[in-house]
């Protein structure tokens, strides 16, 4: 995060804490619409979006709890979508295939 966010939380006005969660409002209603996340070559968008999510979850910014639970959800949906990943590319090194497929795809994107 940014110094200007870190002045915000420590202000800890209405008006800040506002800002960032229509600043968290706006990324959920982005994650929501694009569902590109869905498909497993999109990895590395996925864990920026993580990343980005994780840092209005973690850093102790005041949030409404109905945005916040949004937050967790799109944040667990994401990990569930890597965790198949993960899971997938492990069977197939299992095999001895080497996860060719998935990697072919994430390597593309990254």
């Amino acid at each position: 995060m940014n110094g200007d966010d870190d002045k915000i939380h420590a202000r800890g006005s209405g008006c800040g804490q506002m800002s960032i969660e229509n600043a968290l409002a706006s990324l959920i209603g982005e994650l929501k619409q694009d569902r590109s996340f869905d498909q497993p070559q999109n990895l590395r968008q996925r864990v920026e979006a993580l990343d980005d999510l994780e840092a209005y979850l973690s850093d102790g910014k005041l949030i409404g709890t109905a945005l916040h639970h949004r937050a967790k959800a799109i944040y667990a949906e994401l990990e569930s979508i890597n965790f198949r990943l993960y899971e997938t590319l492990r069977r197939d090194i299992q095999r001895g295939t080497a996860g060719v497929g998935c990697l072919s795809g994430c390597r593309r994107t990254m």
